[in-house]
Order: structure tokens, then sequence, then C-alpha cells
């Protein structure tokens, strides 16, 4: 399926140990690909473990309505902010084998993953132009 949006941040969403879950809305492949990371009020920004600080619940169908929720474990220990993104990691699983069956599936999850891979390095580079922390990127207001 296509990608069409260029969205892979969800926040920063500022909690007071009130909130136990938020969603996301951009495209993942399993929950081991979403990165969240939280800055303590004052404080500097790390990055949660998954199953340890949260856990994800990704939709059924991540083509047709991408996204998800995470859910903190210990929702009252958390006073700051959090940003959700994903770490697909950089590889290319896909093996297209000469005179095997053909599956249109394989090449668009292939092609899915490529940009996921390039949002991924273009949201990296915006945040370091910024300097980091968990603000989005200035200029044009488009947190990729």
């Amino acid at each position: 399926m296509a990608i069409s949006t260029i969205t892979r941040q969800e926040g920063p969403i500022t909690t007071v140990g009130h909130i136990a879950s938020f969603k996301f809305s951009f495209k993942i492949f399993q929950p081991g690909d979403l990165l969240v990371l939280y800055t303590p009020s004052g404080g500097a920004e790390t990055e949660l473990l998954l199953h340890h600080h949260y856990t994800v619940s990704l939709l059924p169908d991540q083509d047709a309505t991408p996204g998800g929720t995470v859910w903190l474990t210990n929702p009252s220990s958390f006073n700051g902010s959090f940003v959700a993104t994903s770490q697909v990691a950089n590889t290319q699983p896909a093996v297209l084998t000469n005179q095997g069956a053909f599956f249109p599936v394989v090449v668009n999850q292939a092609l899915d993953r490529a940009t996921l891979q390039i949002q991924q390095l273009a949201w990296r580079v915006g945040r370091l132009a910024a300097g980091g922390g968990t603000a989005p990127p200035s200029g044009g207001g488009s947190a990729y």
C-alpha cells in the first residue's frame, strides 16, 4: 500500500501522571518498530523501553488505518512529555526469487519499508538541525 503521509512523529504529549495511553497514526510493521522518547519536566530526553515502560497495540490493518496505541505501564510515574516515532531497522528483508511465485504485497511492503526508513532519517536530521529535544523541527510546522 502507498505511504501517503510524511508524519513520523506523535507529540509532544504532555502529562502529569494522568495519561495512561496515547495514539499514534503512522505505519509500523511490529511493536518493536516504535520509538518512545520521554522528557521529564526540567530533565533530559530518554528512550523508553518496550514492555518495561510501555506496550503497543497496533491497528490490525496498517495499510488502511496505520497506527495504534501506546500504553504506559506505570503512568503515575511520568511528569513531562512524550514523543513517539518509528525505528524501523535499516534492513531489506524482502526476497524475490527467480521463477518463484510473484506476490505484489512483497514488493509493496519492501517499498513501504524503504519509505519509512527515508522518513525516519529526515525526522532525525530535522531534530538535529533544531537542536534535538522533543520539539518538532522549526520552519514549516511539520514534524517528520
